[in-house]
């Protein structure tokens, strides 16, 4: 999976090039679950298929299930991932 034009490897790498549009892009498509069961979250991606395709709410649940905190940025994500890996 990529986001921001870099491929993906870990979660840790989602949240470093994290982008709103292709977060949910990559849900819709299915690609978010393939790459979870790639990387080995499988309790992730158990969350990730419990979310009805129609759910209002999909954003709040990604970022909870991710480990996002909803009133950040997307700028903010990026960079407070890379704070917590050094």
């Amino acid at each position: 999976m990529t986001m921001n034009g870099k491929k993906l490897r870990s979660v840790s790498d989602l949240k470093r090039n994290f982008a709103i549009d292709e977060l949910i892009d990559s849900y819709y498509s299915g690609e978010l679950e393939y790459f979870l069961k790639e990387t080995g979250n499988l309790d992730m991606l158990r969350k990730i298929k419990s979310i009805r395709k129609n759910n209002a709410f999909l954003l709040v649940k990604l970022y909870e299930i991710l480990g996002i905190k909803p009133e950040l940025s997307e700028e903010e994500v990026r960079n407070f991932s890379d704070i917590k890996k050094t």
